[in-house]
């Protein structure tokens, strides 16, 4: 099966950065995601790498305000229907707020073109493996300087996830032989 990140890595244009520092970038990204599974599933934290500490921080200022529930933290999905896999960040639900959230952490400044359609595969294959309905989905922008994480709301758009299958038809097509 083809991941929701492989299907989208085509429209991601990384020629701008050198493969050294997207590896370290790519490093340093699934340390804050350990640091930040350990945080929601109530592990005890290691001492957090000094160029991680500020992201970390960014996250805890949202989960401490705005998490209410944590359902499942960094959990592989399939959807069958479609055949793709996708690796879910959060699942759970926002204080204040009715319904399932499935969020996931950004560590770039600014938002990417594919984050539309990332997300809302993982909302289809959620929604399609548990049969709860998503009421929120969005990307939490982690700021590199220690400050609140921006939420990026998504509303319910069809054409994200067209755009989506669009693309993982695409990749298979060119891929697997036709």
């Amino acid at each position: 099966m083809i991941s929701v990140t492989q299907a989208l890595s085509p429209f991601i244009d990384w020629s701008g950065i050198s493969p050294e520092r997207l590896e370290h970038a790519g490093q340093r990204g699934t340390k804050v995601h350990s640091y930040i599974a350990a945080y929601l599933v109530g592990l005890w934290l290691p001492k957090i790498d000094a160029e991680c500490q500020e992201y970390f921080d960014s996250f805890r200022y949202f989960a401490d305000a705005r998490i209410d529930r944590v359902f499942a933290v960094e959990k592989e999905i399939t959807c069958h229907c479609y055949g793709y896999i996708g690796h879910l960040d959060f699942i759970g639900t926002l204080k204040n707020e009715v319904g399932t959230a499935v969020l996931d952490w950004k560590s770039p400044v600014i938002e990417g073109p594919t984050w539309k359609g990332q997300l809302a595969a993982y909302k289809h294959a959620y929604e399609c493996n548990t049969k709860n309905p998503v009421e929120r989905v969005g990307s939490i922008m982690l700021d590199p300087n220690g400050k609140p994480a921006k939420m990026v709301d998504y509303k319910e758009s069809i054409a994200d996830f067209a755009a989506f299958v669009a693309a993982l038809t695409a990749v298979k097509y060119f891929t697997k032989g036709g």
